[in-house]
């Protein structure tokens, strides 16, 4: 049999988007939950946000929906890592992630960054970190708003996802700043996920 490829630009709106092909007699249908991020971070509409270090590709979580965004430079009033990446993207390599059905989450993670900084509302926020050691031989702190909230690593778990959450308030517009206690190697912050809670 032949095979072949149709490629279309859909465009989504907030909520469940229905998408329904047909050819031949033959139809199939997805629904696709799509969240547009506001342009600005403390905009009300913003609940939630989840980014991929590390990565230029999107990851769509299964069987939540969730979609993972690339890593980028930071932008005032928005997020992103300050100090940019010293080396060229390089796809990263893929390999048995142990603990999680979401491997490809883990695959990169963030390199020579300062700080990642998030521009959110005051507010009450959950922060998810993933972690993933493919190397070996790294210690680090993590530090939230200069409070720590992690001391990597808290155990010996090779090729393992680790998955840490931490709750944090922010006052005085200030955010959410993540920096990191280099102690030896380097950080290997593969993701954050952030919630607001209220």
């Amino acid at each position: 049999t032949q095979s072949s490829k149709a490629v279309w630009d859909v465009p989504f709106a907030n909520g469940t988007n229905q998408l329904l092909a047909k050819s031949n007699g033959l139809s199939d249908q997805l629904a696709i939950q799509f969240h547009l991020q506001p342009f600005q971070l403390n905009s009300p509409l913003f609940t939630a946000i989840a980014v991929n270090f590390g990565s230029q590709e999107y990851f769509i979580e299964e069987p939540t929906g969730l979609v993972w965004e690339p890593e980028r430079s930071y932008t005032k009033g928005y997020w992103g890592y300050v100090k940019a990446n010293d080396e060229p993207y390089k796809q990263p390599g893929r390999f048995d992630v142990k603990r999680t059905t979401s491997d490809p989450l883990y695959y990169a993670y963030l390199k020579n960054a300062d700080r990642v900084q998030f521009d959110v509302a005051d507010g009450n926020y959950e922060i998810e970190f993933l972690f993933v050691d493919q190397i070996g031989d790294n210690k680090f702190s993590v530090l939230v708003n200069d409070n720590s909230v992690y001391n990597y690593p808290s155990e010996t778990l090779e090729k393992t996802a680790i998955n840490v959450k931490t709750f944090v308030q922010t006052t005085s517009n200030k955010g959410i700043t993540i920096t990191f206690d280099k102690q030896k190697g380097n950080p290997i912050l593969s993701g954050v996920k952030i919630r607001k809670l209220f």
